[in-house]
């Protein structure tokens, strides 16, 4: 846990000077406009660190950002205006960087969220499914097997990785073939239902 912690923070501070350096490449000179150099290395910070990530990062843009700015550098003084809209043109860019960051930061940790939240209920799904006293097949279109569940094990004698992959057919009593056929093919034209056959 120690190394994957120390890993993190390494990852967040590369992350953070890449961002240092893009936004004063950007910055510090005032020869070449570009202001969308620093928008790279945010959007990679905010996929790798987050949400605190995302907030680092726009911080040290609009500190870098100003402070070049008022010492007469970087792209904003390029424009020949007043310092009032100079000003405003700054303030609307580092609103755009705002405004992509931060979003994009809550959408990924929504995204994180719901995928732990469907991690949690496929472990609860996988221990319902490997305690229940009936054999749970998943079918491929051309009725391969796709998934067993364990109880196969005790009720069958088969090994669940050994049925994957091959078709159920082979291992179904003949009297009982034709209605397993019947039923699966009732369960492709109409996937909605919910179809049952014992044998």
């Amino acid at each position: 846990v120690a190394a994957t912690d120390r890993r993190d923070w390494i990852e967040a501070a590369t992350c953070f000077a890449g961002v240092i350096v893009a936004t004063l490449a950007a910055f510090a000179q005032s020869s070449v406009p570009l202001l969308f150099l620093p928008s790279l290395p945010i959007v990679v910070t905010v996929f790798r660190v987050g949400r605190l990530g995302a907030a680092t990062a726009v911080v040290l843009l609009t500190v870098i950002a100003i402070g070049c700015t008022v010492m007469g550098y970087g792209p904003i003084n390029g424009i020949y205006a007043d310092q009032g809209v100079q000003a405003q043109f700054l303030q609307m860019y580092l609103a755009c960087v705002v405004l992509t960051a931060l979003p994009t930061a809550a959408e990924l940790r929504h995204r994180k969220t719901t995928f732990a939240e469907l991690q949690k209920s496929s472990t609860v799904a996988r221990l319902v499914l490997d305690r229940s006293g009936d054999i749970i097949m998943q079918l491929e279109i051309d009725g391969t097997i796709r998934f067993v569940s364990t109880s196969v094990r005790a009720i069958a004698g088969s090994e669940p990785e050994d049925l994957i992959g091959q078709r159920p057919h082979e291992k179904i009593h003949a009297d009982d073939i034709e209605q397993v056929i019947r039923v699966h093919r009732q369960a492709l034209a109409n996937p909605d239902d919910t179809l049952i056959v014992e044998y």
